[in-house]
């Protein structure tokens, strides 16, 4: 490529950048951690597809906010890195002899299970996750799609609905990466019940299901 050509791809690149700097379509909701990076190389590489703009720009360029402020949960900071959650992506045939395995050699706290659609899993996890419960083990079911969330819906083995009785939190629209994350903040110098009752207080939040702080 000639260098002629190379500063015309930059120019395009730099007028592209600058436009999303300058003026963005929208302004997205960061501060609900549910910001996540859908193009590897592209300007506008990160969206919000479950929870859309916190605001968007008019043609004036007066800003209209779409979603109120709301007040949020304060998690620990930083993560202690001594308390151990571990994420996994079961496949069909998975073995559930793997998560106990990873369990028994971290010794982890926390376990995310990144599910099928709405939070669903093997039929063979259900009583593995209703074990690691019992014995103090928080487990939180993440899905892989990008959006949409998890949700309690399905019965039958693997089901959501199996799985919520047996102890499992869902993540609502948080990623298994940020579920992972926000149990790290969770678990710190608190029982298994008060890593709970946080977690589900600050999907709450995250979700828009609460405004109260705690």
């Amino acid at each position: 490529m000639s260098l002629t050509a190379k500063m015309a791809v930059g120019g395009r690149f730099l007028r592209m950048s600058l436009s999303v700097a300058v003026r963005p379509p929208s302004a997205s909701n960061a501060e609900w951690i549910t910001r996540s990076r859908v193009h590897t190389h592209h300007v506008d590489a990160f969206s919000s597809p479950t929870f859309g703009p916190v605001a968007t720009f008019g043609p004036a360029g007066r800003l209209r906010l779409v979603h109120r402020r709301i007040a949020r949960w304060t998690p620990a900071w930083p993560i202690d890195p001594d308390v151990q959650v571990v994420a996994m992506t079961p496949y069909t045939g998975f073995t559930p002899g793997l998560v106990r395995a990873v369990i028994e050699h971290t010794g982890a706290r926390g376990l995310v299970l990144e599910g099928f659609g709405l939070g669903n899993l093997p039929g063979s996890l259900t009583s593995v996750v209703g074990d690691l419960t019992e014995s103090g083990v928080l487990v939180v079911i993440a899905s892989r799609v990008m959006a949409g969330g998890t949700f309690p819906v399905y019965g039958g083995d693997g089901g959501g609905v199996g799985l919520e009785s047996v102890g499992a939190v869902f993540a609502g629209g948080l990623s298994a990466a940020k579920a992972r994350l926000l149990l790290m903040c969770c678990l710190p110098g608190a029982s298994t019940a008060e890593a709970r009752a946080r977690l589900v207080h600050a999907l709450d939040v995250i979700d828009g299901r609460s405004g109260g702080e705690q």
